[in-house]
C-alpha cells in the first residue's frame, strides 16, 4: 500500500512554528485546501504542529483517501479545512519478483 501525501512542497519548522516554505504543488491535498507557500500550520487532525516530525506522525499509518482537517495561519487569517489524502505519486510498490528479487 503506498504511504499517505499531501504534497512535495518543502515545511518549514522554526521556534515552535511549521510554515509551508514554497509554493504547493498544483493538484496536490496542500493546495487543493488552500494552503499556500508561507501559511503557518496550526493543527493538523486536531493535533497541535510544532515541529515536522509532528507533520510525519499524524500522517503516519494514514491510507491514501483519509481526510484529514487542517488549520492554519495566512496573511488572510486563521483558515481550516479538510484535506483528501493521497498515495505518494513518487513511490510505487511493487511485488519482490517484478522488481527482480527472490
Amino acid at each position: 500500500s503506498q504511504e499517505a501525501w499531501i504534497g512535495d512542497t518543502r515545511l518549514s519548522a522554526f521556534e515552535g512554528e511549521v510554515v509551508v516554505a514554497g509554493p504547493t504543488t498544483y493538484g496536490s491535498p496542500m493546495y487543493e485546501v488552500g494552503l499556500a507557500a508561507g501559511d503557518r500550520i496550526l493543527t493538523l487532525d486536531s493535533t497541535a504542529i510544532a515541529t515536522t516530525e509532528d507533520v510525519a506522525r499524524v500522517l503516519a499509518g494514514k491510507q491514501p483517501g483519509t481526510q484529514l482537517r487542517v488549520t492554519w495561519q495566512s496573511r488572510a487569517g486563521e483558515m481550516s479545512g479538510t484535506m483528501r489524502l493521497r498515495g505518494n505519486p513518487r513511490m510505487e510498490v511493487v511485488p519482490y519478483e517484478e522488481a527482480g528479487r527472490t
